[in-house]
């Protein structure tokens, strides 16, 4: 009774003063502890019962089966899994079986489940459930489906877990059709709205792999729409990168008196972090600190620091960071890159020094911030330094550290070294080529740029856009005017790269360098889009230099359209 209620200590006592103690007395002290998520205690009490000369029952198998799952002690599990299948256990009760496939595919040991799963000799719904839940807990989406067609070829009969755990296999999968067959079948048992698990599954399953108007009509069809379903749509959004709509959300949320929680702003926030919509998301933010979120969730405060430093505002990142209670390198992280982003690289450097002095362990992404500060300075020494300890961790052969170090050893002039570590990447991409290459363009080596873009093609490797700017920064540099229009035209006819504002800013550069104005002129009112700032100044500049007052009062006029307060137009003219 002290143990199904929760009074351990009380339990203990009681169980203490026993005379004789048997197996029920031991698993009813053993079930306790498991139930109050005390694996170790639970274990324990295992090994003293078997000191004792107490021989366990099925029962006290299926407990401590269960401490060994919710405490990760593999190893006992597979010691106690032994016992049972020489002492002739699993033929006794066939929840022990279902128990031996839970906890090791909970345990992520999924081959060892399927391994038990089919020497069971009944598979009954339990089972299955057992093991197709195991599969989505570790992503594998696809097992867990064809777990569910061959449950139903054997003729067993799928019930609300199974369908649950199909529904985020599909999921996982992003098989709408899969989804789609699913939803019919728990719909013709009257479960979509019986079993509202099922019904925010659903919700989630169409947000992340259908169009998301069948998310929203399943959800404006839900009685009852909870948390989790209001979630499930605003991380659909989110995904889809729907930032006014995650906004509109989040008002309907509280018109229908429905608290978000850390979830919620985590999905919501997520919406604004790769757009330009950083102004939309200020009420949003400021609602995360209202509640307090910030400080209450390591996961929501690293979120905002995130977010306030990739957007430039770095006071309010730091300000946010200073009032986290708890920073884990993850929000270290986030401030660091901000600062490195934004070209204070020393700034980031003294923060990465900050953190390890008060204990956070760096991890590869510290790395990257502080090479990508090494780069903005020019601290090349330091550079180095990090390079070496790196190599010391066996961080070379993540993609992005390579990438990063080519890129901070050729910003800084130390092209044989750039060239050293990229020869010795395991994979050479366009990241890493067009860095190197980035490297010779700026020191004036434009027949090295164009020789190493052939190499890169001939070797499989396609260009990116910031690899035809490159190309065309060379162009320019060597005033090769005919040999810059063939690149603009074959990187993009070619390679399918679509022009983007700055290929068009270097070419209007170059027309501008070589006295071609009109063709400059004529370029630029032929942009598919509509010229920036710098384009205007690039025109402005070639004016000034060959006195066409003309094009200058032209391009002078348009730049000020472009940003009235702009005063370098006017220093310009």
């Amino acid at each position: 009774m002290y143990a199904k209620c929760g009074a351990l200590d009380k339990a203990v006592q009681v169980f203490d003063m026993l005379e004789a103690r048997n197996v029920v007395s031991w698993t009813a002290l053993i079930s306790g502890f498991v139930e109050q998520g005390n694996s170790e205690r639970a274990l324990d009490y295992y090994e003293c019962m078997l000191l004792e000369g107490v021989v366990p029952n099925c029962v006290t198998f299926i407990c401590s089966l269960k401490a060994c799952c919710s405490g990760g002690a593999i190893d006992k599990a597979l010691e106690l899994h032994s016992y049972i299948e020489r002492e002739g256990f699993l033929r006794q009760d066939p929840m022990i079986g279902v128990t031996l496939v839970d906890m090791y595919a909970k345990c992520g040991l999924l081959a060892k489940a399927q391994h038990v799963f089919h020497n069971l000799p009944c598979q009954n719904v339990i089972s299955w459930n057992a093991l197709i839940t195991g599969y989505v807990e570790h992503g594998y989406g696809d097992r867990a489906l064809h777990c569910y067609e061959q449950m139903q070829h054997k003729g067993v009969t799928p019930d609300s877990v199974t369908f649950l755990c199909s529904l985020k296999g599909c999921s996982i999968m992003r098989s709408l059709a899969k989804g789609q067959e699913l939803h019919f079948e728990v719909e013709r048992r009257g479960l979509v709205y019986k079993d509202i698990a099922i019904a925010n599954t659903l919700v989630d399953m169409y947000a992340k792999c259908g169009p998301l108007f069948m998310a929203q009509q399943l959800f404006d069809k839900l009685p009852d729409k909870n948390l989790v379903a209001w979630n499930s749509l605003i991380a659909g959004y989110a995904e889809n990168g729907s930032s006014e709509k995650v906004v509109e959300l989040f008002k309907q949320m509280q018109e229908a008196n429905i608290c978000p929680d850390s979830v919620s702003y985590l999905c919501g926030l997520k919406a604004f972090c790769n757009t330009d919509q950083f102004t939309s998301c200020r009420d949003l933010l400021d609602q995360v600190l209202k509640d307090g979120l910030s400080v209450n969730d390591i996961y929501v405060g690293s979120t905002l620091v995130s977010m306030y430093a990739k957007h430039g505002d770095l006071v309010r990142a730091q300000e946010v960071f200073d009032g986290l209670p708890v920073r884990d390198v993850v929000a270290w992280n986030a401030l660091a890159a901000g600062y490195a982003e934004h070209g204070c690289g020393e700034d980031a450097l003294q923060l990465l020094e900050k953190m390890e002095s008060q204990g956070v362990s760096p991890n590869a992404v510290t790395y990257l911030c502080s090479l990508k500060a090494c780069s903005s300075m020019g601290a090349v020494d330091k550079g180095r330094d990090i390079h070496v300890e790196v190599e010391r961790r066996g961080l070379l052969e993540k993609e992005l550290i390579g990438n990063t170090l080519v890129n901070m050893y050729a910003k800084c002039g130390l092209l044989t070294i750039a060239h050293q570590v990229f020869c010795n990447l395991k994979f050479q991409n366009v990241v890493s080529w067009t860095a190197l290459m980035a490297g010779y363009g700026q020191r004036g080596e434009s027949n090295v740029v164009f020789r190493m873009f052939l190499d890169m093609v001939e070797s499989g490797v396609k260009p990116n856009p910031v690899t035809l700017v490159v190309i065309l920064s060379a162009c320019n540099r060597a005033c090769l005017f005919t040999e810059s229009q063939n690149y603009f035209e074959m990187i993009s006819k070619d390679y399918g790269i679509p022009h983007t504002i700055k290929h068009h800013a270097c070419m209007v550069d170059l027309f501008g360098r070589s006295g071609h104005l009109d063709n400059a002129l004529s370029l630029v009112n032929k942009m598919p889009f509509s010229p920036n700032l710098v384009v205007w100044h690039i025109i402005l500049g070639a004016c000034k230099g060959i006195g066409s007052i003309g094009i200058g009062k032209h391009a002078f006029n348009h730049a000020l359209q472009s940003d009235e307060n702009d005063c370098t137009s006017v220093a310009s003219c």
